[in-house]
């Protein structure tokens, strides 16, 4: 046997992790089985959530999962102006300058690519063009508005990120409009990726060559075609991503990785709750509630600036309103969401954040900094 043989099967194999492992770090990712439709999340630290941690659901290895980046909130919003979310521009999510923007200051916003522009000069990056496009309308919206409606507006800003119903009804759609893509692409992982190995162990890579390259072309062009046709159907709202075509159509493992984009451009507007709503249920989706709540109650920002501590307390105060609405729409009771850890046998105290547990006399978390609570 000829190891040289398997030298392209090894790039591409390595090629494809490394696509998979940057779509699962680029913010809240939902992971879904094509074929076992099973959902599932944990709660992951590769980036900040609003000052803690992101969530996701855990990861199926491709094809049979899909990442969804959702859940990023880059602006907080307030009656006199929006600010941009200081935990995200602490890990350098969203870029240096100024913090913080009144209504009445803003003269110009427009968006290029991932990028906000507010009065010709980046303001912050996003994670993709359709969350530019998005805060882009919200902001005129703001700044159009009369000073007295806006705290009703930023209510319903808010709002729309948490509208499970409506999640559900574009997930459904991409996943008809995706059905035969997605079968495509499974095939085409386990041709390059089992099939191909197979052949040039038994046969070496000059017998089968041929053979083997006329296949990958003709699964390669099939499913292109159905993405551009997927693509159209499920976001006809939004023009096809050419670099995302040119880097399918030269390489297959960008390829297997595009179904992605369908997700990534349309569900991270959402809150993660709204999602595991929409795609777990009530039952899976309580762990999740139960962190959110804790998140965004117990969540520490120190700063001397008194603009952003007040923005940030109404933003936490909304959110917080908007949890336990799509609770009570579920019929999910919220004061068993927050109930604290059952007492283990040495335990004096707890984190009402982490819910870790303490046997010692200690007066605040660890990691959270935060009061502990006594049993």
């Amino acid at each position: 046997m000829n190891y040289s043989d398997f030298v392209l099967l090894a790039v591409f194999s390595i090629f494809f992790i490394a696509e998979s492992i940057l779509f699962s770090a680029k913010g809240t990712v939902v992971i879904y089985s094509n074929s076992l439709k099973k959902w599932k999340y944990k709660i992951s630290d590769k980036l900040p959530y609003f000052g803690g941690k992101y969530i996701s659901l855990r990861n199926i290895f491709p094809p049979l999962g899909v990442s969804i980046v959702c859940g990023s909130f880059p602006l907080i919003f307030s009656e006199q102006g929006f600010l941009k979310n200081p935990m995200s521009y602490k890990y350098g999510i969203a870029d240096s300058g100024d913090l913080y923007i009144r209504y009445s200051d803003v003269r110009e916003v427009t968006s290029s690519g991932s990028d906000l522009i507010i009065n010709g000069k980046k303001f912050c990056l996003m994670n993709n063009e359709s969350e530019a496009d998005r805060w882009k309308e919200t902001i005129m919206e703001l700044v159009k508005s009369h000073p007295g409606n806006r705290k009703k507006k930023i209510e319903e800003v808010i709002s729309l990120v948490f509208n499970s119903a409506e999640a559900e009804i574009k997930l459904k759609g991409i996943l008809k409009a995706t059905r035969f893509l997605r079968f495509l692409l499974n095939i085409l992982y386990v041709y390059l990726f089992a099939f191909s190995p197979v052949c040039v162990y038994l046969f070496t890579l000059g017998n089968s060559a041929v053979y083997l390259l006329t296949g990958l072309l003709a699964i390669h062009l099939s499913a292109i075609l159905m993405y551009i046709r997927a693509y159209r159907k499920s976001i006809p709202e939004k023009k096809l991503q050419w670099t995302v075509m040119i880097s399918a159509a030269i390489f297959p493992p960008g390829l297997i990785r595009s179904i992605d984009h369908f997700f990534t451009q349309t569900f991270i507007l959402y809150n993660p709750l709204a999602l595991a709503f929409a795609c777990t249920g009530k039952e899976v989706s309580e762990e999740l509630a139960s962190f959110l709540i804790r998140e965004y109650s117990y969540f520490r920002f120190e700063s001397n600036d008194k603009i952003q501590n007040e923005m940030i307390t109404e933003f936490r105060a909304v959110m917080l309103n908007e949890i336990k609405k799509i609770l009570k729409k579920k019929k999910m009771d919220y004061d068993s969401l927050v109930r604290p850890p059952e007492k283990s046998v040495n335990s004096v105290s707890y984190c009402p954040k982490c819910l870790c547990q303490y046997v010692n006399e200690s007066l605040k978390c660890m990691d959270c900094n935060i009061k502990l609570i006594k049993y």
